[in-house]
């Protein structure tokens, strides 16, 4: 059965934590795209990620944002980000606006600061979801999806159609979820040059 309304969006104040998960690869170009929110019964964490071959891998960290009142709109120091379902089991849309960073290094563990050169980041993306919901353990469900839209970094601006997936997960028992390492198999890194979907 497609996920429902009462599935994909967020429980009340006071239930377990949750996470949502997107993320996708554009073959023709070779750009990654990932953002992963995190609710929690006081607050909320966003992370989004945009890798290009041949470039630094441009991340946004935000730890210990206030928990939104409605839907998964987020806001912050140097950062708005939205994420809203247009039709349950079928469509999402990712806004985002916000001050990231070009990585110096290796991707940072969650609950640590990003640290490398500013730049501006930006999402405009319809998420169609293609396929039916598969099962992720007791904690969730996955749908395998398109991301279709605009990606600004800087003063680059990418129109991208990038196949990926999507996660939904709840549970005291949340394990990290890597930002930059694709976990399905046939994923290799993104930002090393050689990221393909297989």
């Amino acid at each position: 059965m497609p996920p429902t309304a009462d599935d994909e969006l967020p429980l009340p104040p006071g239930g377990p934590p949750e996470r949502w998960l997107f993320r996708g690869l554009d073959p023709r170009l070779g750009v990654a795209v990932a953002v992963i929110v995190d609710l929690g019964p006081s607050g909320a964490a966003y992370r989004a990620a945009v890798a290009r071959p041949g470039r630094a891998p441009v991340v946004v960290v935000a730890e210990r944002l206030a928990r939104p009142r409605h839907g998964l709109e987020l806001r912050g120091p140097g950062l708005w980000a939205d994420h809203v379902l247009e039709e349950a089991g079928r469509r999402w849309t990712l806004g985002l606006e916000a001050q990231a960073v070009a990585l110096a290094r290796a991707e940072p563990d969650p609950g640590e600061d990003a640290r490398g050169d500013p730049v501006p980041l930006g999402l405009d993306l319809d998420v169609e979801d293609e396929g039916p919901a598969v099962d992720l353990d007791a904690a969730g469900y996955g749908l395998w999806t398109w991301l279709r839209g605009e990606v600004l970094v800087g003063p680059d601006r990418i129109e991208v159609a990038a196949a990926g997936h999507r996660e939904h997960r709840r549970g005291a028992d949340l394990a990290p979820a890597p930002l930059l390492d694709w976990a399905e198999p046939g994923w290799r890194r993104a930002g090393d040059g050689s990221a393909t979907g297989g």
